[in-house]
């Protein structure tokens, strides 16, 4: 079965249901729901939804998320170890800390990341799909 990892705007975008979801970011989620692929969710994902809701910049809050990942095994929380945190130190294209952290989880699953943000994108680290 395909697995993917997704960024917190991937996350937000599905969740909100939102037309300016990326065509292929799209598709893997639909897939996930349909039950056809796994999509990860690091654990740096929920801290920056927190953080935005809080703040009152987007509309999905933790227990969206919650709902989402205990209706379905298709969506899973991937924590953060000492063991992502050393592969981060390693990733030394991308400058941004929370990036560096979820672009690690994708490195350390071996899997492609959702993800619009272009910074990311031109990582030698990883591949994006949006």
């Amino acid at each position: 079965m395909k697995q993917y990892v997704t960024d917190t705007t991937g996350l937000i975008r599905h969740l909100a249901r939102s037309k300016k979801q990326g065509k292929n970011a799209g598709k893997i989620f639909e897939e996930a729901d349909r039950g056809d692929c796994v999509v990860f969710i690091p654990v740096m994902v929920l801290m920056e939804i927190l953080y935005l809701s809080e703040k009152n910049r987007i509309s999905t809050t933790l227990p969206d998320v919650a709902k989402l990942v205990q209706s379905s095994t298709y969506y899973q929380i991937y924590p953060i170890t000492d063991e992502l945190v050393l592969r981060a130190k390693e990733i030394t294209d991308i400058p941004e800390l929370h990036d560096r952290i979820i672009a690690a989880t994708t490195v350390l699953l071996g899997l492609n990341l959702i993800s619009k943000d272009s910074v990311i994108g031109k990582s030698a680290f990883l591949k994006t799909i949006w």
